[in-house]
């Protein structure tokens, strides 16, 4: 299982490598990825696999930046 955790962090990273500081989120974002896989009301083992848990990751990651982004423009708003 941690090779499968390795491969998604790596996965996240380079496919985001363009998001500043994206390799200090990955792990959270693998580990909430398996919370979400197990605690889905459809869970099956079967869905430990690379192919179902990357696109639980790359949604997750995509909301993670979206919301930083929100954050930021807020803080800058409020700065203003």
């Amino acid at each position: 299982m941690e090779g499968l955790r390795q491969k998604l962090i790596e996965f996240i990273i380079n496919k985001f490598s363009n998001i500043e500081n994206i390799d200090e989120f990955a792990e959270d974002i693998v580990n909430q990825a398996f919370i979400n896989c197990r605690t889905s009301k459809n869970y099956k083992k079967e869905n430990e696999n690379f192919g179902y848990l990357s696109q639980i990751c790359k949604n997750l990651a995509i909301k993670k930046y979206k919301l930083f982004k929100w954050e930021l423009a807020n803080l800058i708003n409020y700065e203003d």
